[in-house]
């Protein structure tokens, strides 16, 4: 069900130079965990000259690991030989197989060692009965599957870092609903959260994580089990005030730039591993949001569904101290 690629290829030339803030570079010390929504990595929106540029942004940061949502596998496959083109480091992949729009992994070999986890039967098959256009259907809970892995990060002098996590994408229904098209939201938020309850109990990881582009800028619009729940701590919740629209204290997915960032869920006991430093700022945004592929969509294209450079997302990550992790 999962591929997983590792061949470097010929060096290529840069595109353009890259602004990553400096003090958040990989640090021998740290896990760097990033999520980030790539938009239509998959079909032809993954032409050759877009991975190109796409390698060299994710190169730049050397972080550990990376959640991707709306890529296939054969598009990551070639995103990965295009950052192992690039330099000393190299990196590997996992993803769901299937077409369009599904969800993956890129993670450091020389740091980080990955293994997909398999669901229990029938956890993402749910139908639930929403209202679409005016007419009632069973929708899928999970029009795609997300990925769950088991990830373990280590650094020359020993130090560790392993967690579980699902990569997931979540979707609405009809948003003029009275529901406000938050139903599929929030049963997919209650399956993950009873998958994250379910391996605190009966296993020894007490760490987990949650990432992905979620459709919500609302903690009450579908995240509540997120928000709410005792183990779980959802980092963009109080995020919004500072980095987005001001006099909301609600989680956020719209960036001040109007780009989007995906949000992070985390099970409490690993809120405490922040440095202090993040300990205010628990969402890091990777990027420089003057980078002009953020701002000028592709092709002039135009509307609801622009496609852009890179992404109408920002990529957010989550940073921890090697070694605090007592499990």
């Amino acid at each position: 069900m999962w591929r997983s690629i590792n061949r470097p290829r010929s060096p290529v030339s840069p595109v353009s130079p890259f602004i990553v803030v400096k003090t958040l570079k990989g640090s021998p010390k740290f896990a760097d965990v990033v999520s980030w929504n790539i938009q239509h990595l998959h079909g032809t929106t993954a032409s050759q000259d877009r991975i190109e540029k796409i390698a060299e942004y994710m190169e730049a940061f050397r972080c550990d690991f990376w959640g991707l949502q709306e890529v296939e596998a054969a598009a990551v496959g070639r995103l990965v030989q295009a950052i192992n083109a690039r330099g000393n480091l190299k990196y590997s992949f996992l993803a769901v197989n299937g077409s369009g729009q599904q969800s993956a992994c890129v993670f450091r070999t020389d740091t980080t060692l990955v293994k997909v986890l398999k669901p229990d039967p029938g956890m993402f098959d749910g139908r639930l009965e929403v209202v679409k256009k005016g007419k009632k259907v069973k929708s899928p809970v999970f029009a795609r599957e997300p990925l769950l892995c088991s990830v373990r990060v280590k650094q020359s002098q020993g130090k560790v870092f392993d967690f579980r996590c699902a990569v997931v994408h979540t979707k609405s229904t009809d948003p003029n609903l009275k529901d406000k098209g938050t139903s599929l939201r929030q049963e997919a938020s209650r399956v993950l959260g009873k998958w994250v309850s379910d391996g605190l109990k009966t296993g020894s990881e007490r760490d987990f994580l949650v990432m992905g582009n979620m459709n919500a800028e609302q903690a009450n619009q579908g995240l509540e089990a997120f928000a709410k729940r005792k183990n779980m701590k959802l980092l963009s919740v109080g995020m919004k005030e500072k980095h987005g629209t001001k006099g909301d204290s609600g989680a956020i997915t719209r960036f001040v730039s109007g780009r989007f960032l995906d949000h992070i869920a985390i099970t409490s006991d690993s809120v405490a591993l922040m440095p202090p430093s993040d300990e205010k700022e628990q969402i890091i945004v990777r990027s420089d949001i003057s980078v002009e592929g953020f701002t000028t969509p592709l092709n002039g294209s135009v509307g609801a569904f622009q496609q852009f450079e890179f992404s109408d997302h920002l990529p957010v990550a989550v940073r921890f101290v090697l070694g605090a992790d007592h499990d």
